[in-house]
């Protein structure tokens, strides 16, 4: 009995279960149709809207960055002695350098450039006749002070010298007659100067008036002690022009020629020569060269 009763309860609860399940079916199929219609509502609305429209291009923006310069670097230099940098004592400066203070000592020689203006030159028929003159010529010093700025200076010039030279002539009686003019002296000079020089080389130019003072004579030979004559002073204008080998940065080896006129006047006479009037030992402009020989110091 119990048996049955247990069979009966389980058929009822199966009969109950699938009435329910029966009852739920329609309930599925009419929600599909609504999720269908659904859908096709939202892509009618997306159909329907507006294409979006098209974004402008954005352009990047660079903003510009500045590279500091690369930093130099110094050569290394090896097998260099540690003085290297140093210019030696005696090394010639830059050729540019030429300013300071200027020194010139040196010995010259005066050689007479034309006539003296001697009696035997200008006026040989009050001697006689056969008249010959000797170029006069000598020697002397000279010195020179001054100073440089780059290219162009000023200096003061000062000189000694002595020169002479052989007269001859035929007197009257048909003797053969000579003797000796002889003139000492000094001299000086105010002169601009300019120079440009190279490491070894220096070149120079200088011109300026002047003035000397010299007594002139008779003497029993060409470079003696001049008497029985006459002194004579007079302005003068020299030219200079040279060449200097740079020994070192201070000291050159100098060489070159100044010209050297002035005037004797007329009144440079004797009244020894053949005891009957004045003969003139020298007279008018009065031309000498003057080459030289001596050392520069300075830059």
């Amino acid at each position: 009995m119990k048996i049955g009763l247990i069979v009966a309860s389980t058929l009822a609860l199966v009969a109950f279960a699938g009435t329910a399940f029966a009852d739920e079916e329609p309930a599925v199929e009419e929600a599909a149709p609504k999720v269908e219609e659904t859908v096709k509502t939202e892509e009618a609305q997306n159909a329907e809207a507006p294409a979006p429209l098209p974004m402008p291009p954005v352009e990047p923006v660079v903003e510009p960055v500045s590279v500091p310069a690369p930093t130099p670097i110094a050569p290394i230099r090896t097998n260099v002695p540690a003085n290297a940098d140093r210019p030696a004592a005696d090394a010639p400066k830059n050729v540019d350098s030429q300013s300071g203070v200027v020194a010139t000592l040196a010995a010259l020689r005066p050689m007479q450039l034309g006539s003296s203006g001697n009696e035997a030159e200008r006026n040989c028929a009050s001697l006689g006749s056969q008249c010959t003159a000797d170029g006069a010529s000598g020697g002397g010093f000279m010195f020179a002070i001054g100073g440089m700025w780059k290219y162009v200076g000023f200096d003061v010039l000062g000189g000694l010298s002595v020169d002479g030279g052989a007269r001859s002539f035929v007197d009257a009686s048909g003797a053969p007659r000579s003797y000796n003019v002889s003139r000492a002296g000094a001299f000086a000079a105010a002169r601009l100067r300019g120079s440009y020089q190279t490491k070894h080389v220096r070149f120079m130019a200088a011109a300026g008036p002047g003035a000397s003072v010299r007594a002139v004579g008779l003497s029993k030979e060409s470079f003696g002690v001049p008497h029985d004559g006459n002194t004579y002073g007079s302005l003068a204008f020299t030219a200079d022009v040279g060449a200097q080998w740079r020994m070192t940065r201070s000291t050159a080896l100098a060489a070159g020629a100044m010209l050297w006129v002035e005037d004797a006047g007329q009144d440079v006479k004797t009244h020894a020569l053949l005891g009957n009037g004045d003969r003139h030992l020298v007279s008018g402009v009065q031309t000498m060269l003057m080459p030289y020989i001596g050392l520069q110091f300075g830059p």
